[in-house]
């Protein structure tokens, strides 16, 4: 019974790791969508703060587990999962502090960035549910909704595609102005954020892939894109 409980709290530590992780990408579609969040600024550290002991909670967690109980193969995948989702949503926070960054730094009258808002705002929002959807699968051992979340992946990467090719195109049409500059740079480094964030979740569904079907599936989404191109 104590073993149980003490996988269960484990399995309790990430979910509320992932609503961390959910306010902080809340946070970041407010912040594009030009909200004030003057008076929120705390809250992007304290949520930081928040990640990175959960993440150290959980990942210490799972080596007692291991080493106290010798956890028998189904539990034993489900709290390695947890281990890896752990740790791709401490990084999925940490990149969600560098956009809120890269934010303060873009003109967001400035024509790089009204040109490029709906493919970051889309960028975003698939990031955003994929993130929750790889929860969601794990929570909810659902392997058809892992499936679908490995699939907008390819969605999202061609969105970042779509952003980098007329990032280009805006950067090659005339001298650029300082501030101008800092947009480009800054919004290439926001799509490219929104991208890793996707990956991400994609790492987080295999994960979930893991647990349900026992399937070690980490890297065969990315060769077989590669394997199509």
């Amino acid at each position: 019974m104590h073993r149980d409980k003490k996988f269960d709290k484990i399995t309790k530590d990430l979910l509320a790791m992932s609503k961390v992780t959910f306010k902080q990408l809340k946070l970041i579609k407010l912040h594009l969508e030009g909200v004030d969040l003057s008076d929120q600024e705390d809250d992007f550290n304290h949520n930081e703060i928040i990640l990175d002991s959960l993440e150290v909670k959980i990942k210490k967690s799972v080596i007692n587990a291991i080493i106290l109980y010798g956890p028998r193969a189904s539990d034993l995948r489900k709290i390695m999962s947890c281990y890896d989702i752990s740790a791709s949503l401490e990084r999925t926070g940490d990149i969600a502090l560098n956009i809120h960054g890269y934010l303060n730094k873009v003109d967001s009258n400035g024509l790089a960035f009204k040109a490029l808002y709906d493919k970051l705002h889309k960028l975003l929002s698939i990031a955003e549910i994929m993130t929750k959807n790889a929860i969601y699968a794990f929570s909810c051992e659902n392997i058809q909704l892992t499936k679908d979340t490995i699939e907008l992946d390819d969605v999202a990467d061609a969105i970042h595609d779509e952003i980098r090719a007329e990032l280009i195109t805006l950067s090659s049409s005339e001298q650029l102005l300082p501030q101008q500059a800092i947009d480009m740079l800054s919004l290439s480094s926001i799509s490219y954020s929104l991208e890793r964030i996707a990956d991400n979740a994609t790492n987080m569904a295999e994960a979930a892939v893991y647990l349900v079907e026992g399937k070690n599936i980490q890297h065969q989404h990315s060769n077989d894109t590669e394997n199509r191109e």
